[in-house]
Order: structure tokens, then sequence, then C-alpha cells
């Protein structure tokens, strides 16, 4: 499955994801994610994502589980020293959507499991920021946003966008993504090697967010 709705200035790199490998209902089905202005060592303009989803900002209750929104992660290497970056798709715990957060640390989709247990899910995957960190003397990059739009069919009900501030500069670098669609992890996306560009916000190095591994079970109420 190849996703090129509309698309943006510049080129575009396509992650697409299996499809049908949603747990529970279709609603936690995720397709893809495209990532445009990808043009190591030329500045074609900043950065952005296309997200493409079945999941509703609003989220889903499932039982007694409130399942919301995953943040976006990026994940960049820069001889050899690795930074993490979050965007929230929701504000949420004091922290805007749009912006990049300098990451400390992640909460895992086993943080929001409701008391009681019971639900089968993906276990142990990065789904939000925990706490902000600081990186390289950042704790955040604004200039980002997150738009939210109906795709008016099926399958992906949603197209969230995702700008940000930034520009890539330096092919000597390489960065991956990581995006966990609900708080329940329950459909992962992520891209399966990084991508090689270094990011640049105003002539600042961007260097971003670890690896992250996918692992699969079913979330039932």
């Amino acid at each position: 499955m190849v996703l090129a709705m509309a698309p943006m200035t510049g080129s575009a790199y396509i992650i697409n994801d299996l499809t049908n490998d949603a747990i529970g209902t279709r609603t936690f089905e995720s397709y893809g994610i495209n990532v445009y202005n990808l043009t190591p060592g030329v500045n074609s303009g900043a950065i952005a994502f296309d997200l493409f989803t079945n999941y509703p900002a609003s989220g889903l209750l499932v039982g007694t589980w409130n399942t919301q929104p995953a943040d976006f992660f990026l994940t960049e290497t820069y001889y050899g020293n690795q930074y993490l970056w979050g965007i929230p798709l929701v504000a949420h715990d004091g922290l805007s959507a749009g912006t990049m957060y300098a990451v400390n640390s992640i909460l895992t989709s086993d943080s929001f499991e409701p008391a009681g247990g019971g639900y089968l899910y993906n276990h142990d995957v990065p789904v939000r920021i925990g706490t902000i960190g600081n990186n390289y003397g950042y704790a955040s990059f604004g200039g980002g946003s997150i738009t939210w739009n109906p795709t008016g069919g099926t399958s992906p009900d949603w197209r969230i966008r995702v700008t940000t501030g930034i520009y890539e500069d330096d092919p000597n670098g390489s960065f991956s993504y990581h995006w966990g669609t609900a708080t329940c992890a329950n459909d992962v996306v992520s891209s399966p090697v990084p991508e090689p560009a270094t990011m640049l916000l105003l002539g600042t190095g961007l260097i971003g967010l670890a690896g992250f591994f996918r692992r699969q079970k079913n979330l039932k109420s």
C-alpha cells in the first residue's frame, strides 16, 4: 500500500505499515507515514510528516481503558551520538501539540493499563513523553503544528499532518521514526532502518531518539 495523499513540496519518503495487523477494532489500525522534504544535504524546506490512521484525536474507550493518541517519536544518530525527541499529537500533561521536546524519559503502554489488568495489548512500547530532557542546550523546539484531517473515505479515516520548524542540511547523520498509534500501542508504525540525513533547525544540529522494538499482543476488554 503506497500512501501519497495530498503531497507537499519536496520528495516524500514512504513508510508503509502492514494492514489488518492492529489489535482490537479497526479504529486502532494505522497505515503508514509519509516524510516530506527528505533530501539529505539539500534544504528543500521544513520537514513534515503525514500519519495515516483510523484512530481519532479524541481517543477510544475500551472497557475502563481510556486510550489516547500516542506521541510521535524521532530517533537521530550523528557520529555515534543519539538524542531523543518526541512530538505530542494532542496536548497532554502540560505539553503542547506540535512542539518537539527533548526526551528524558518515556512512558510505555504498560504505564497506561488500568488497575487490575486483564487487557491484551502491545506491551512495553514507548507511547508518550514521560519527562522533558535537554539536548545540547535545548529542551524543546517550537514552530510546528498538528492538524487532524478527515480523509472523507474509509481506511484510513484520518491523515495527521505534522509540520516542524526543522530543515535537514547534513547528510552525515541518520534518523528514524516510531509511532504507537495509541497509548495501548495497538498498531506500531516505525521505519525499518534509519534514513540518511541530519536535521538542522536555524543552523543548529538536531540529533534525536533511540530506536524501538515492535512487540505485539491483543487488546481486549
